[in-house]
């Protein structure tokens, strides 16, 4: 097994779990990584990591499912988090206020 950085990026947005979900594939993708082939991921624990992860696994696992026809792309899945995004904003304003 070989560990390796592959990137430091600048964000420019707020960091929240989908930000750094999309962030995260890109790179991969930028590198030939395929999402099946992350084995691990190390974190601070941060709410909004440990929500990437999730939403991460939840894509891996979308991936794996839809393997065999080779019909589902990393870029479909980013398209399809578009929906998710407002929902999430919405989420992240109603605990704020609370």
């Amino acid at each position: 097994m070989k560990l390796r950085t592959l990137a430091m990026k600048e964000l420019t947005e707020s960091q929240t779990g989908l930000y750094l979900k999309r962030q995260i594939l890109e790179t991969i993708e930028q590198y030939g990584i395929s999402i099946s082939q992350i084995y691990s991921v190390t974190t601070d624990n941060g709410a909004n990591m440990l929500n990437a992860v999730k939403r991460l696994m939840e894509h891996q696992r979308l991936t794996l499912e839809n393997a065999p026809d080779n019909v589902t792309t990393t870029q479909s899945l980013i398209d399809e988090d578009e929906e998710d995004v407002d929902e999430e904003e919405s989420t992240e304003t109603e605990t704020r206020r609370d």
